[in-house]
């Protein structure tokens, strides 16, 4: 679980402007492990209208990675930005991981393609 805030977001990015990416479906999000740094789970943000009170649930797996790795593991991102798309709080669910977590970051790319990180997720990570 954590949070974030407009002062941690890279590349110049507002918390507003990561909303309309998030709403776009321009967004994934990646978890590297010791065993596959490059990541081992992703999940893309879906395209379906979070609604008025943006809620966005990103399912994570090994096969949404570009190139895809072999894991057992799969996950659950959930992310809920303010009303005044100001801050976000996430809470990111992970089972059967094969090693330790290095990051959790948020990307902006499309379905199929790498990018850029835009965020770091800092939390509470709870085994």
């Amino acid at each position: 679980m954590g949070e974030i805030r407009k002062e941690d977001i890279k590349n110049g990015f507002t918390v507003a402007q990561l909303v309309e990416e998030f709403k776009a479906g321009n967004i994934y999000v990646n978890i590297h492990t010791d065993a596959n740094p490059g990541g081992e789970l992703r999940g893309q943000v879906s395209v379906v209208d979070p609604g008025a009170n943006k809620n966005f649930t990103v399912k994570l797996s090994s096969a949404n990675e570009v190139p895809a790795v072999m894991t057992n593991a799969a996950g659950l991102a959930r992310f809920q930005f303010n009303a005044k798309d100001s801050n976000m709080d996430f809470q990111i669910n992970v089972s059967q991981i094969s090693s330790n977590i290095l990051f959790f970051h948020i990307h902006i790319g499309k379905p199929g393609f790498n990018g850029g990180v835009v965020f770091t997720l800092k939390g509470e990570v709870v085994p």
